[in-house]
């Protein structure tokens, strides 16, 4: 990937930046052509499926390298491609020797035979039909009625299970859920065509922190099994993406570390990151209910799996409006609520080591106890508080409600 501007570098020269403590120019426009940089390579992993990719910052007469990936990115010196190119003649060089992987492509993902992008496109047009057509799945499950975007490469990819569940192959598209960062966890969703089950289902993919102290979601959802823990989401296949031995993981992280470095520049702590996978059966947000009887009902089973999850010394930590979920069976009866995305879930023993040094949430439906105490202790009645905000907040903004004199 190349962009070109007259000028406007945004990072400072090594000297300047050891001064200063930093690489990043603060200015107007020094902030606004990285973030444009930074939109670019976010685009790219929205579009593809990616470890890293490289990005050549022309400037004028010089030039920089970046190279990033969901971890941070590293930033080179810049030099005068003009005065001497021999900088930009051995990069391209050594890049048109690159395999796939150094580039960064994710060789777990493929494009599909003509036979199965056809069967993911009649597969996900009836989905949609039986569920009421394109108007009203926009309005009831915003964003899937968009998974057929041409403007979306088709892949093919396998998920394996490492956590739980059998190997699944899917169909894909566009994602209806996919986060606006360039750096971070990087969540995305699709609605996929699953060849193994021959069935439309739910696939999401993002990077989780790789440290020894934090679970994966997948590892969250066999305890959640193991325990017998009702109404929390069905998994199909789980895992993190290994490849002959060798994780799908940034390494960003790597070059933060190397302190002595005579180009080190003091930065922000990077984490190591790694790819995880997850299959479940679609379920459904709560504005696809149609009355508040059944967004109660969905609350009810919610609380019983809060509280069935205490009891076997788990608290789930994040719950909000997006992840209180409703299942319906394939003639569209309503079955139950479901409480999903278990991923920053943490244990009620304070005296387990913490899963993340930073405070879990979403913040409009955390409890006022947390808001108000950073070093707070997250306990039961928290999570039992914010079930409290999405019944308030989801009575409000999807049901109808009679209006008094």
């Amino acid at each position: 990937m190349v962009e070109f501007k007259y000028g406007g570098d945004p990072f400072y020269d090594l000297q300047e930046a050891k001064d200063k403590k930093t690489i990043q120019k603060t200015d107007d426009d020094s902030s606004r052509t990285l973030g444009q940089l930074a939109m670019y390579a976010r685009d790219s992993f929205a579009h593809q499926h990616r470890t890293h990719l490289f990005q050549l910052f022309i400037f004028g007469n010089e030039a920089r390298f970046i190279r990033w990936d969901r971890g941070g990115a590293l930033v080179s010196a810049s030099f005068d491609f003009v005065e001497d190119s021999k900088f930009l003649v051995l990069f391209f060089w050594n890049y048109s020797y690159l395999t796939p992987v150094q580039r960064g492509w994710d060789m777990t993902v493929s494009p599909p035979m003509n036979d199965e992008r056809e069967s993911f496109s009649n597969a996900i047009t009836e989905w949609i039909d039986s569920h009421g057509g394109t108007d009203q799945v926009a309005q009831q499950f915003p964003g899937v009625e968009s998974t057929l975007d041409p403007a979306y490469p088709v892949y093919k990819l396998t998920v394996t299970p490492q956590n739980l569940g059998c190997q699944q192959e899917l169909i894909i598209q566009r994602p209806f859920v996919m986060s606006h960062d360039v750096l971070g966890r990087s969540t995305r969703g699709y609605l996929a065509l699953s060849l193994t089950e021959n069935r439309v289902v739910f696939y999401k993919d993002g990077w989780r922190v790789d440290s020894r102290d934090i679970m994966s979601e997948g590892s969250a959802y066999r305890i959640l099994a193991d325990c017998a823990i009702e109404n929390t989401p069905t998994v199909l296949c789980a895992g993190d993406v290994v490849v002959d031995g060798v994780a799908h993981k940034t390494v960003s992280y790597r070059w933060a570390r190397m302190v002595g470095a005579d180009w080190y520049i003091a930065c922000s702590i990077l984490r190591p990151l790694l790819l995880h996978r997850i299959v479940q059966p679609v379920a459904f947000p709560v504005q696809s209910l149609g009355n508040s009887k059944r967004f109660v009902r969905v609350l009810r089973d919610c609380l019983k799996a809060i509280l069935q999850a205490f009891n076997a010394g788990i608290l789930h930590r994040d719950i909000s409006i997006g992840n209180v979920m409703a299942m319906f069976d394939d003639n569209g009866k309503f079955i139950k609520g479901i409480l999903n995305d278990w991923d920053h879930f943490g244990y009620v023993d304070v005296e387990k080591p913490p899963r993340s040094v930073r405070r879990s949430g979403t913040w409009p439906f955390m409890s006022i106890e947390l808001l108000e105490d950073p070093c707070k202790h997250h306990e039961i009645w928290d999570d039992l508080q914010s079930i409290f905000w999405v019944l308030l907040y989801g009575s409000c903004r999807f049901f109808r409600t009679r209006g008094t004199d």
